[in-house]
């Protein structure tokens, strides 16, 4: 489930299509007591990235206090927070504990409806809880989660940098969260009900840092640049990895889907930090800051079966994750069941990474 970002400001419409809119170090602390739980967390990352809190039970999740102070911890850690050891927690908990952070999404696109949580509790806890993964419905053994393919990562390390992103491979798959949509979502939240033996790692990289660490004149360049995302692009994309991922949607669904123009560099509204964005799936196109529309035929290249992608993906945004994914910017999470990971898609990127898929 995920909060939506209000930082996005929409642009003008197009004659063919509704045009892109734009978005614009200790080892332990304690805290908040002793009014409310105790608070014992840690640095995830050498430079402050991140924080992973231990010791909490899910009755300490309605204290309010406790709340607001692992939003700030949240903040202060650049944008990732994970709290270990949380087993049994419901779609009601897990969707009021989320609103702490901002309001939550109350439905899932059509094409991901067969991957939606269903719970007793829904009309009193507004809403929506997605599955991931390769679970299956117990009834009609048909896959009842979104899942998408993703590279195991070498079992010679269990440290950050094999996390790497690789040029020729193109993986690990890193992203931000659905920058296709008209209100990209602020954070994202995922929690772990069943985990492999081995694998499924995810890995965490701070954007911000990664942005500040390069060049001047790389940042200024970067700066005037914008990511054109399509969400028929992206499920498209994934049917030629995977057949059968997405349904592919028809030219009158296209039609209705808005393109979302996002900048390559966005400022955090409350920190006002500078960070690295916009790579996902969905982007098929890099330009100028604030560019027309492109041409209808390379929408439909883009949107149809072909899944077009300018070569300006790979010269502009693709050729920066080897620095963003760098072993010094990323925090690498070994999930055991009961971790919950928050992090925020306006400063952070991540990956998933496979495991054995075949045999759990």
């Amino acid at each position: 489930q995920r909060c939506p970002n209000n930082a996005m400001a929409p642009k003008e419409r197009a004659k063919q299509r509704p045009p892109p809119t734009r978005v614009t170090h200790r080892l332990w602390g304690k805290m908040p007591g002793p009014e409310g739980p105790l608070l014992h967390w840690k640095t995830l990352g050498s430079h402050g990235f991140g924080a992973v809190v231990i010791g909490l039970k899910a009755k300490d999740l309605q204290s309010s206090r406790l709340r607001r102070a692992l939003v700030d911890l949240w903040r202060g850690r650049k944008g990732l927070l994970v709290l270990k050891d949380l087993p049994g927690l419901t779609p009601d908990e897990l969707l009021e504990f989320t609103s702490s952070f901002g309001s939550v999404e109350e439905a899932l696109a059509a094409s991901r409806s067969r991957a939606q949580v269903t719970h007793p509790g829904r009309a009193a806890v507004p809403g929506v809880v997605m599955r991931l993964g390769n679970s299956r419905d117990p009834t009609t053994n048909e896959l009842n989660a979104s899942f998408t393919l993703s590279a195991q990562l070498p079992t010679f390390s269990s440290g950050p940098e094999v996390c790497q992103f690789d040029s020729v491979s193109r993986q690990p798959n890193w992203h931000t969260d659905a920058t296709f949509r008209e209100r990209p979502p602020t954070g994202s939240m995922l929690y772990a009900v069943q985990v492999p033996p081995v694998g499924g790692d995810t890995c965490f990289a701070d954007a911000s840092k990664a942005f500040t660490t390069l060049p001047k004149d790389t940042q200024r360049r970067l700066e005037g640049l914008e990511a054109l995302c399509s969400q028929a692009h992206h499920d498209a994309l994934h049917n030629v990895k995977k057949p059968g991922t997405y349904v592919l949607m028809n030219a009158e669904q296209r039609a209705k889907m808005p393109l979302m123009a996002v900048p390559l560099v966005l400022t955090h509204p409350e920190t006002k930090r500078k960070s690295l964005y916009g790579a996902n799936s969905s982007v098929f196109l890099i330009q100028p800051l604030n560019s027309p529309a492109p041409l209808t035929e390379l929408l439909n290249r883009a949107e149809g079966a072909e899944a077009f992608e300018d070569p300006s993906v790979d010269r502009e945004l693709r050729s920066l994750l080897p620095h963003a994914t760098g072993p010094d910017f990323v925090v690498r999470w070994h999930w055991n069941v009961g971790d919950l990971v928050i992090w925020d898609n306006r400063c952070t990127m991540h990956c998933a990474t496979g495991f054995d898929h075949e045999t759990f």
